[in-house]
């Protein structure tokens, strides 16, 4: 009987796993820079699939499904909450269209007017929708 530990792995397997969650980070990171920008193109989340955001990611759905376990979560990683339904989202655009026309405060009417303006959702002055 020796004194060595029986539980070390050996020197040349090391490498390899740092290695493979080196890789894994990589995978991750495309996968979330893809789906980002597919989230924030027009459609949004509805848009959006597993499949579009492994091509875009240059990876296939296989490798995105080891990343996340579905489109939400991969919301929730580049947004820090989950997905809004369509009508949430339209409750919400009311409700800063609301803020906008009654006021709450010059920087929240400036903050929900920036918000509206930067995701299109302005009403149209020629058709006030």
């Amino acid at each position: 009987m020796t004194d060595e530990p029986t539980n070390v792995c050996a020197p040349d397997k090391a490498p390899r796993r740092t290695a493979r969650a080196a890789a894994k980070a990589r995978t991750y990171q495309k996968v979330l820079e893809a789906a980002a920008d597919l989230f924030g193109k027009p459609g949004g989340y509805e848009a959006a699939t597993i499949r579009s955001i492994a091509a875009a990611a240059g990876m296939s759905t296989g490798a995105v499904f080891a990343s996340f376990e579905d489109k939400a979560a991969m919301y929730r990683a580049v947004y820090g909450h989950p997905p809004i339904t369509p009508e949430q989202g339209r409750k919400f655009r009311s409700l800063l269209l609301d803020v906008l026309e009654h006021g709450v405060g010059n920087a929240f009417s400036q903050a929900a007017e920036a918000y509206l303006d930067d995701h299109g959702l302005l009403p149209n002055p020629e058709t006030g929708l």
